[in-house]
């Protein structure tokens, strides 16, 4: 049997006997033509195919390509020369506020803030602090819309407010270094403009650090502050006394004395550290941690919240304190291990949860 013949074999049903009909199909009788290529605008090449059985559209190697692209093209970035950077005392009100975070309240808790630009002179940025509710780990926030400028003070029910331009964002890793988590990455790749994170911050040493990029297409693209923001500290110029009312760092109520308790983790915890530490109020104040000058004692919860009570404690609220529990154990094995025992035990009871709500159904 030559090269341009194909064998088909097929059974034929109308036999009684097991017999096999054998074909031969030349493949000269095929007509041959030459590809249509089909160039899209973002998607690709393409070429309509003739095959044996009829035509059908695949992609294709484009014939008249004269360049090809790496994974390290892809890390290119080139910074406009042109650009405005966040000045100075802007950007002092909102380093203010995170040292705020980790000085003045029962344990270091993150916290988040929008960067807009003016539409009009985009030499002009503004910070505003959304409604937030935050912990060791993380932020939540349900929407933007409820903010109020770090500055001012002023109250927003709208966003973006008229004649601003959303163009970035910034938060805080309290003491845990600044670095862009995978979380990070989940929030701000479809996020396009600056994004700035502050962490190792030490009232002690009246020191931070930041990491900072530029965000576009899905890839992050990682540069020295220094291209995006004057961090020239501004001495008297702080955040405005309202804005601690949009940042909540409650947490639901866990027990203070069981070995396995969860306590919100402090990166700076010593062996003197107290699992009632977390319920009092904060009054270590530092004259050189960034010249707070609102002098809060907040306590770690407010009286409103319940433990077993009326309220119930949401899905994420656990999902925090678990986070922090992981943090604060990170060099405690039987603690690690006790929480992955625990946790096993939980998938199981969820896996026959789901297991009898699908013989429900069936």
């Amino acid at each position: 049997m030559s090269d341009e013949t194909q064998t088909i074999i097929k059974e034929d049903m109308s036999l009684q006997e097991d017999t096999l009909e054998i074909q031969e199909v030349n493949l000269q009788d095929i007509e041959d033509s030459k590809p249509n290529i089909l160039r899209t605008a973002s998607d690709g090449c393409f070429e309509v195919y003739q095959s044996y059985w009829g035509k059908y559209i695949r992609s294709c190697f484009d014939p008249e390509a004269n360049v090809e692209i790496t994974e390290e093209h892809f890390k290119y970035f080139e910074l406009n020369p042109d650009i405005h950077k966040i000045p100075a005392e802007l950007w002092t009100r909102w380093v203010k506020l995170c040292f705020h975070f980790v000085n003045k309240v029962a344990n270091s808790v993150e916290v988040s803030v929008r960067i807009l630009r003016s539409q009009e002179d985009p030499s002009k940025y503004r910070i505003l602090v959304p409604r937030q509710k935050v912990s060791g780990a993380t932020v939540r926030i349900d929407s933007f819309t409820e903010s109020i400028d770090i500055e001012t003070g002023e109250e927003l029910v709208e966003y973006p407010p008229q004649g601003w331009i959303p163009v970035g964002s910034s938060h805080s890793h309290n003491t845990m270094p600044a670095f862009f988590s995978g979380t990070d990455d989940k929030y701000e790749l479809g996020d396009p403009g600056i994004h700035l994170v502050l962490g190792d911050i030490n009232s002690q040493k009246n020191s931070y650090s930041i990491a900072a990029s530029v965000v576009g297409s899905g890839r992050r693209f990682e540069m020295h502050y220094n291209n995006l923001i004057d961090a020239t500290p501004i001495p008297d110029v702080t955040f405005h006394s309202k804005v601690i009312d949009y940042v909540d760092y409650t947490s639901p109520l866990t027990s203070t004395t069981s070995k396995g308790a969860i306590i919100p983790w402090n990166g700076n915890k010593t062996d003197e550290y107290k699992y009632n530490r977390w319920l009092s109020e904060y009054s270590n104040h530092d004259s050189n941690n960034w010249n707070d000058p609102y002098y809060f004692s907040e306590h770690y919860y407010d009286s409103n919240r319940k433990y077993r009570g009326e309220q119930q404690i949401k899905y994420w609220e656990v999902e925090d304190l678990l986070n922090d529990y992981i943090q604060q154990s990170k060099d405690d094995f039987e603690a690690l291990a006790r929480l992955e025992s625990m946790l096993k035990d939980a998938l199981n009871d969820v896996e026959v949860g789901v297991e009898m709500i699908l013989k429900s159904y069936s």
